[in-house]
């Protein structure tokens, strides 16, 4: 017991640790220049960035079956808008100023309202299929609507990473040295991502690191 209590305590801390850290350079980076679209969008997805973080957190929790379905679908809700802001700040840097085009504000957008609304339905989480104890990670009842919030993200990450790919091939100078550590920061991340909230629960059934999301998180935003 004082083994699991201790490494609760080391959970809430390294979380509580990173959160403050994404935050102080989220603002760090907005108040550097307040006009640039760079830094507002950077300022946003370090939001949500913290945002998916905690509520990765509070999923192991709690153990009241509404309270953690509730929690599984808000942090779907977030996960659809913490890919979108990714792909958006990926888009935007790191120019000031840029225009948005017409497919992003009357397709990406409102594809991205649909599907984040859509996950506070049953039709993506219906119920929860089983209660873990407090410090563990429930299971969800999966819907056919996860497939079109899967597809969702997976194209925003897919996207963001093209994306790079496309702006290195032509980028010079420091901008491309800019942009090599970005996608050195989004493959850190999301190869940490994959290890830790897929491949070690879908494989082996260790959810152990699951509430450390925004911890892997950080050297994104780093």
């Amino acid at each position: 017991m004082k083994l699991f209590g201790a490494l609760q305590n080391l959970d809430l801390l390294s979380v509580g640790i990173t959160v403050a850290s994404i935050l102080v350079l989220g603002f760090a980076v907005f108040f550097n220049n307040k006009r640039s679209y760079t830094n507002r969008a950077f300022l946003i997805f370090s939001l949500m960035a913290i945002s998916w973080g905690v509520s990765n957190y509070l999923n192991s929790r709690f153990a009241l079956p509404t309270t953690v379905l509730w929690i599984l679908r808000s942090h779907l809700f977030i996960t659809v808008w913490y890919t979108f802001a990714l792909f958006s700040l990926v888009y935007i840097f790191p120019r000031e100023k840029k225009d948005l085009p017409k497919w992003y504000r009357f397709y990406l957008i409102p594809a991205a309202v649909i599907i984040s609304f859509l996950t506070l339905t049953p039709l993506v989480l219906s119920g929860i299929a089983e209660i873990a104890p407090i410090g563990q990670v429930s299971q969800a009842k999966h819907e056919l609507g996860l497939g079109a919030f899967g597809a969702f993200v997976a194209s925003m990450v897919i996207g963001t990473i093209a994306l790079l790919i496309k702006k290195l091939k032509v980028a010079s100078g420091i901008e491309k040295k800019q942009l090599r550590f970005v996608l050195l920061g989004i493959s850190v991340t999301f190869i940490l991502h994959l290890i830790f909230n897929l491949l070690l629960p879908a494989g082996f059934s260790n959810t152990r690191f699951i509430p450390l999301g925004a911890v892997f998180a950080f050297p994104l935003i780093a």
